[in-house]
């Protein structure tokens, strides 16, 4: 009886232990299948500024330039061997004239590429600069936080 007891408590706490350990291999392997699916094309979806402003004189207000300068443009392309290449034209400059009225330049087309990595919500750029991106549904955001003159935040969406 005794040792049926004694083999009994080892098969228990042999069991305890074999589910009670768990494996951290899954965690990263995880990481990298989510960092793998945002391979693919990224466009550049909205350059926000902290007000909505008028700077194509159509009468129309926007907090989205896009919608106000056409020669905004930008597009990011991942792959999935963890390297990029990005290539927009973003706001050189925003002043303002008068009466809530803004000029805005464009800047010349900047193209970056490098390795990627990503983390919890966050992917990261890696090249002559690191650009860091926040992933929100669909969308990598860049949130600058700047108000006017400056940029609110920069998202590009998945295409």
């Amino acid at each position: 009886m005794l040792r049926t007891l004694k083999f009994a408590v080892l098969l228990s706490l042999v069991a305890f232990v074999q589910f009670a350990c768990s494996s951290d291999d899954g965690g990263g392997q995880e990481e990298v299948n989510q960092g793998a699916a945002l391979a693919g094309n990224w466009a550049l979806a909205e350059v926000n500024v902290s007000e909505p402003i008028d700077v194509n004189d159509d009468q129309n207000t926007s907090s989205n330039l896009l919608t106000e300068v056409p020669c905004l443009t930008g597009t990011l392309t991942l792959t999935p061997d963890f390297t990029y290449q990005l290539s927009e034209v973003l706001p050189q400059l925003i002043s303002p004239i008068t009466n809530d009225l803004y000029n805005v330049s464009c800047s010349d087309v900047f193209t970056r590429s490098g390795s990627w990595s990503f983390s919890g919500t966050t992917l990261t750029l890696s090249g002559t600069t690191t650009i860091r991106f926040q992933l929100e549904g669909d969308d990598l955001v860049i949130t600058v936080g700047e108000v006017l003159p400056g940029i609110d935040s920069i998202v590009y969406r998945r295409q």
